[in-house]
């Protein structure tokens, strides 16, 4: 019989994080940490040991990160060490021009480093890696996806994957096969998550989620597909739709306008409190040529003015001519590209585009305060444009992986010997 205090939810002490982002599998372990701490017979054990990001422009974000991560759960534990270059942890050397065969010989057979450098504690010496009893990490998707021409483990990126263990998040088209090659002392079990798996159906995201349980340590508690159907015949009751995550004010919307004006030195004059807003003069020719193709294609396919349908939402990044990029069809926010952060997702029933914070609302971030109540969790400020755009350019989708991480804690648990 399953009981989840044999679990790693429960028995767990330590975790990691590899190309950590702006942290979003961290917070949302947060907020389930909350859920589950607030049994007072439980107080949830994980304490961040260990982060690794290549990217500077996100370290002050994970540093403000864990101090909300604190408040989240009520804790004072002292800062993870924050590595840099995932590849830095072991002692492997290769050429960017060695093939997946010589990289894998050299990274899975170094020795990992004793210590390295910690953007944390700045010690002169580094510090040492310490180990973890669970893992939630999302490694680059540019290999597995059609801009990165879909090389897979023959791509850039793969010596990444030899450097990690554990818990992987990336796109569907994962090779599973470099996975599993690179994880020879891992059991793997593959998710194919959506955000409509948590409630979310106004926003598309697909990712799969692989859970990687070591063989010899961690043993399969409860089957993780049948606790996910279980969620998800609850979820399926109710869903969000596109027009949901449209809460932004005239103040905010006024500054993001004021933003790309300057970008694009174009003449702007913020609205008033209750002026009526219409952004279509700040759009590039290239943009407006776009937009009026996706309006006269609702027009003809559904016999109304796209304006009329508060759900439609049109990106104006693509092209819509080859590949129409819009919410009419699947009822879902497209997936925010990377080039989304200068790309705008149009709403033609309100005469602008979808501002940051609304685009961090639709991967389900705690950043309004009905979300945060709801979630048992202090509301994330986002009110800097900047620091929003910053967020939901490297987020993750907050509920889906608070999912993912659900189901590894609590069907796996340390192996009864």
């Amino acid at each position: 019989m399953f009981a989840w205090k044999d679990s790693w939810l429960a028995k767990g002490r330590t975790a990691f994080s590899m190309c950590s982002g702006v942290g979003t599998a961290e917070a949302a372990r947060a907020v389930l940490a909350k859920t589950v701490g607030s049994d007072p017979v439980h107080e949830h054990p994980f304490e961040m040991d260990m982060r690794t990001e290549i990217n500077p422009a996100c370290h002050q974000i994970l540093l403000d990160n864990h101090a909300w991560c604190n408040e989240a759960c009520g804790r004072s534990d002292p800062l993870p060490h924050m590595f840099g270059d995932t590849l830095d942890l072991t002692s492997a050397r290769f050429a960017a021009s060695h093939c997946y065969a010589q990289k894998r010989r050299r990274v899975l057979g170094a020795a990992m480093m004793p210590v390295t450098k910690c953007k944390s504690h700045k010690s002169l010496l580094g510090c040492p890696l310490p180990d973890a009893h669970f893992g939630c990490s999302g490694l680059p998707c540019t290999d597995m996806s059609a801009a990165g021409l879909r090389q897979k483990k023959e791509g850039p990126t793969n010596a990444v994957y030899m450097s990690h263990g554990r818990f992987v998040e990336a796109r569907r088209e994962l090779d599973m096969d470099m996975a599993q090659d690179v994880h020879p002392q891992y059991d793997l079990y593959q998710l194919f998550l959506d955000p409509s798996d948590t409630g979310h159906g106004g926003a598309a995201r697909p990712r799969t989620y692989v859970i990687a349980s070591r063989i010899g340590k961690t043993s399969c508690k409860q089957d993780p597909f049948d606790l996910l159907e279980a969620v998800r015949r609850v979820t399926r009751r109710t869903q969000t739709v596109p027009g949901d995550y449209c809460l932004a004010d005239t103040f905010e919307v006024n500054l993001e306008a004021m933003h790309v004006a300057n970008q694009r030195n174009l003449e702007w004059s913020p609205g008033g409190e209750n002026e009526e807003l219409d952004l279509r003069s700040l759009l590039l020719k290239r943009e407006q040529d776009a937009l009026n193709y996706y309006e006269d294609m609702y027009l003809a396919r559904f016999q109304r003015p796209a304006a009329m349908d508060r759900n439609l939402m049109v990106y104006l990044g693509d092209n819509p001519w080859s590949r129409p990029c819009w919410s009419a069809c699947s009822g879902a926010i497209p997936t925010l590209r990377v080039g989304s952060r200068s790309g705008k997702m149009w709403i033609p029933a309100l005469r602008r585009w979808l501002v940051s914070r609304e685009k961090l609302a639709a991967m389900g971030w705690p950043i309004t305060r009905q979300a945060a109540q709801a979630m048992m969790c202090p509301e994330v400020p986002v009110r800097d444009i900047m620091r929003s755009a910053q967020l939901a350019g490297a987020a993750m989708h907050f509920n889906t992986v608070a999912l993912a991480q659900m189901l590894a804690l609590s069907c796996f648990g340390p192996l009864d010997l």
